[in-house]
């Protein structure tokens, strides 16, 4: 399909060139009415620039006159109606057409233009009213624009032409073909190219003269010197090269506010009869409807004024209070899970008092019992004893008695005791794990709430960090530079879970094969882990990437914007705010050994590397395979000397040091599994 439509342009070329030859042998060519109708611009946008449109066309009706070229960039479906008030002439001039979006890069337009130049008499040499005639153009186009790759873009227009002159009527097909370039590293500039008004049929006759199309060339260029959250600051200049005319020059400018009001400005500097100045305005007053105004004076012929409304379809976005309260909404039930969470571990505490109030309970039924015990032995020993130890025996008794009753009172305030400081070691521990757990949550909200890019969520990953409107280039991992300052601010937000792993996760849209998205998803997971490795000091150990291309949508890839939210990184810090405290099992002696070895913590005087390289991510990557086999592994930098005196960095993996015994049994524990590993003293 590309090679077809670049054979079409070159082919509309050559056409071209025949054109202008033979409209260049025609002293007459373009001098009639058709000349100078297929010259003039009759879309407000492009005409408030001074028609400096040809690198700069992305609007459809500026498209249709200028560069069929933009509308391969629109991402949207429209209707456009406009018309022209000249109070100095007689013109009468509409304008109708219609462009529809395939959801991709590429769009189809059709329409037609009417004008009309008013009536024209006929008069003898006595000034008499001989005959009156009726003068007016009409003009019915298709046009195609699609998207080459690699910021190309490419559109053709084919034309239908009738006019009626002095009550003739005469019509010619005609065609135009134009290319822009923007630059995928650098995509605020733009280069246009495009060829109007090619003859593909006969011409037409006036007085015995065949007249030519005015076959136009348009060269031009446009620099973005801002261009930020939908607001921006554009140049444009155009040459145009006529065959019937003399070379021009056309300059424009265009500050746009917020994609609300939108300010134009044009200046025709050379080969212009009369110098002219262009102003206009365009209004969106939403996301389906828009005004564009264009004003110029011309001159004698006064002022001119051209007036367009474009009904948009394709776009669907929420008010922006919707969106709130449906986030605020969201926090409020992951607030209520909290409560709940933290509700049951109370009531858990609650149970585990109970208990030990039972146990205290049975203790003291325990006491009692032995004191019976004590109480029946007394008796019996009084009872063996002779009447002379009678009053002892009553006194031990009494005695007895006494303690007794203060056993039990002592008891008792134990027992209160134990179940006071349980209920406030209870109350305590909750109220710290509920203050700690708030206040590490509104730290990490305060700082992602500076940054729209960051969406913060939880689910049963743990705390996820999505990267939103972070666009990387189309099939490109590289990090744009504006997304550095939210990464910056994520590594911020993983400085408060130093102990926790982290996964970053890259996501797709369904655009593209499976494989191929699973490879860039993966890419660029790795670019983002790579940068906050290098940048931020994040431990290669405690970070790792994965990639799950489009398997994993969070909005509709049928619709761009669906795609847009697709198109993502997260970043998940793995495991719960809250954590439970488990007994690890008992191991056996030998157990205990094979995990010292495996990670390093068995000393002695012999070191293990695995691999060496000359660039730091192959030595990432390579900690990362062991650390998946379970080995800790960890890569450190070297400075080889060489033997002419130059030195070169270099990047080894470390399992770490021990006896010679371990030693041995992890080399060939590490070649098993295909690793190259050697030990060093």
């Amino acid at each position: 399909m590309k090679k077809l439509c670049i054979l079409l342009f070159v082919f509309a070329l050559i056409l071209s060139s025949f054109a202008a030859e033979a409209t260049a042998g025609n002293e007459k060519a373009g001098s009639a009415m058709m000349g100078d109708f297929l010259k003039l611009n009759w879309d407000p946008a492009s005409y408030a620039l001074a028609d400096a449109y040809s690198g700069y066309s992305d609007n459809f009706a500026g498209s249709i006159f200028i560069n069929p070229a933009g509308l391969a960039r629109l991402l949207n479906s429209q209707f456009t109606l406009s018309s022209l008030y000249a109070p100095y002439t007689t013109f009468k001039y509409y304008f109708a057409g219609a462009e529809q979006n395939f959801g991709i890069q590429a769009s189809m337009a059709i329409g037609g233009v009417y004008l009309d130049w008013g009536d024209e008499n006929e008069t003898d040499s006595t000034g008499y009213i001989t005959n009156t005639f009726k003068n007016k153009n009409t003009m019915a186009f298709v046009s195609f624009g699609s998207a080459l790759g690699g910021g190309l873009y490419l559109g053709f227009t084919g034309k239908f032409i009738d006019q009626t002159l002095y009550n003739t009527y005469q019509k010619t097909f005609l065609a135009d073909v134009g290319v822009q370039f923007i630059p995928q590293a650098f995509n605020k500039i733009g280069i246009g190219l495009s060829v109007t008004n090619i003859g593909i049929s006969n011409a037409m006759a006036y007085n015995s003269t065949a007249l030519k199309a005015p076959t136009t060339f348009h060269l031009g260029w446009v620099l973005k010197a801002i261009d930020t959250y939908g607001s921006g600051l554009s140049f444009a200049f155009d040459n145009t090269f006529p065959i019937d005319g003399a070379y021009k020059l056309n300059l424009g400018a265009e500050l746009n506010m917020g994609n609300t009001i939108i300010l134009r400005a044009g200046y025709k500097v050379l080969g212009w009869d009369i110098p002219e100045f262009t102003s206009g305005i365009g209004i969106v007053f939403s996301n389906s409807l828009k005004l564009d105004v264009a004003y110029s004076k011309k001159g004698n012929l006064g002022p001119y004024e051209l007036a367009s409304v474009s009904m948009i379809f394709g776009q669907k976005k929420e008010n922006d209070w919707e969106k709130d309260i449906k986030e605020l909404s969201e926090k409020l039930d992951k607030l209520s899970e909290k409560i709940d969470t933290n509700a049951d571990m109370i009531t858990e505490n609650s149970e585990y008092i109970n208990t030990n109030v039972e146990t205290i309970n049975n203790i003291s039924g325990e006491l009692k019992d032995l004191k019976d015990i004590l109480a029946k032995s007394s008796a019996e020993l009084r009872k063996a004893l002779k009447e002379t130890k009678k009053k002892n025996a009553e006194d031990l008794a009494k005695k007895d008695a006494e303690q007794e009753a203060m056993k039990q009172r002592m008891a008792e305030e134990q027992k209160k005791a134990v179940e006071d400081a349980a209920t406030k070691a209870a109350k305590d521990a909750a109220d710290k794990l509920r203050k700690e757990y708030e206040a590490r949550m509104n730290k990490i909200k305060e700082e992602v709430s500076k940054d729209k890019h960051i969406e913060l969520k939880q689910d049963k990953r743990g705390i996820v960090l999505n990267l939103q409107g972070i666009n990387f280039a189309s099939g490109k991992s590289n990090i744009p530079a504006y997304a550095y300052p939210t990464l910056d601010r994520v590594a911020r937000v993983l400085g408060e879970y130093p102990d926790s792993k982290i996964r970053v996760e890259g996501h797709t849209d369904s655009l593209g094969s499976a494989n191929y998205n699973q490879s860039l998803s993966e890419s660029r997971a790795r670019a983002v882990m790579f940068y906050l490795i290098k940048t931020h000091g994040i431990s290669p150990d405690k970070i790792d990437a994965v990639g799950y291309g489009e398997s994993k949508p969070i909005a509709d890839n049928g619709i761009p914007e669906g795609r847009a939210r697709n198109r993502r990184v997260e970043i998940v810090i793995i495991g719960s705010t809250l954590e439970k405290i488990s007994t690890p099992k008992s191991t056996t002696k030998t157990e205990k050994e094979d995990a010292q070895t495996q990670m390093g913590l068995k000393g002695g005087n012999i070191k293990v590397y695995v691999g060496s390289y000359t660039q730091e991510e192959e030595a990432i990557n390579e900690v990362h395979k062991l650390q998946k086999l379970n080995f800790s592994a960890a890569y450190v930098k070297v400075r080889l000397k060489k033997s002419d005196g130059t030195s070169q960095i270099i990047f080894r993996v470390k399992m770490g040091e021990y006896d010679e015994e371990s030693a041995n049994k992890l080399i060939a524990d590490l070649k098993a599994k295909g690793f190259d590993a050697w030990p060093r003293k």
